[in-house]
């Protein structure tokens, strides 16, 4: 009379698992079989008569698991590294909906990012342009668009823009066409940048 091993629950004749808990039963003709040389799953040492790897608990004989790729996590670079960098407010975007959030644009070989309160990445295959829209009272929003015509990013210069409003308050509008023509050539920057990537000359 055979009784499970793990719950001691009675086993039927050439069961080979217990109908009770399901722990598979161990016949004397599998104590029997010699051990092969390395566990398949970990490729550690065995000894003769083990049926169990000690060193991760796989049965003896068992087929290797497949192991899934790792998952790249948020600002991992998937095509290298961070090709360019800048702090943002977001104005808007009609991706998350969201409007003046602060965050930080980061361009890579195969896509772009932003990182503020909420996270977005965008493939670098959907982005076909960098362009600016003028304001006389504000400044310049940067507007990277995609390839149905839509926008994806309305956004200014986090530090140009407390500037430039500060500027406002005091009315010292001369200093805010400085503001304006660094961050025209901020713009084209990222332009150009975009540009290079999508081109593969970056």
């Amino acid at each position: 009379m055979a009784f499970c091993e793990k719950c001691g629950n009675k086993l039927n004749e050439g069961a080979k698992f217990c109908g009770k808990c399901g722990t598979p039963v161990v016949s004397e003709q599998d104590e029997n079989i010699s051990a092969p040389a390395a566990c398949t799953q970990c490729g550690a040492s065995l000894e003769e008569g083990e049926m169990f790897c000690p060193n991760c608990g796989a049965k003896v004989g068992a087929m290797p698991q497949y192991q899934p790729a790792p998952i790249q996590t948020q600002g991992q670079a998937v095509g290298g590294g961070v090709l360019k960098e800048g702090r943002f407010t977001l104005n808007h975007s009609i991706l998350s909906g969201k409007q003046n959030e602060e965050g930080i644009l980061l361009l890579y070989r195969d896509r772009l990012e932003w990182k503020g309160e909420t996270y977005m990445l965008i493939p670098i295959e959907k982005i076909t342009s960098v362009e600016l829209q003028m304001s006389s009272m504000f400044l310049p929003s940067m507007i990277i668009k995609m390839v149905n015509k839509k926008y994806l990013f309305y956004l200014t210069n986090t530090e140009i823009n407390n500037e430039f409003e500060k500027n406002m308050k005091r009315k010292e509008l001369e200093k805010n066409h400085e503001l304006v023509e660094k961050f025209n050539l901020e713009a084209e920057s990222w332009r150009d940048a975009i540009n290079s990537v999508r081109n593969g000359t970056l």
